[in-house]
């Protein structure tokens, strides 16, 4: 399942509201675009698991995950 339009407007970072997606979050400064390149097998952030959970950024990879 992909992003969901209704929440295509978040900050995967806050999760605050945003007016475009583009750049960095004006609320954290969080760059959603430097953090896919950076993490390119992961969950893209917005994918909703189970119509519930909301995938945000990647933390971090090693050992046994992502």
């Amino acid at each position: 399942m992909s992003a969901d339009p209704s929440i295509k407007h978040l900050c995967y970072n806050c999760f605050q509201e945003r007016e475009v997606l583009e750049g960095p979050c004006p609320y954290c400064g969080f760059d959603l675009a430097e953090n896919e390149k950076k993490f390119p097998v992961a969950l893209r952030a917005g994918t909703v698991l189970n119509g519930r959970y909301i995938i945000g950024r990647v933390l971090g990879q090693g050992g046994f995950g992502i």
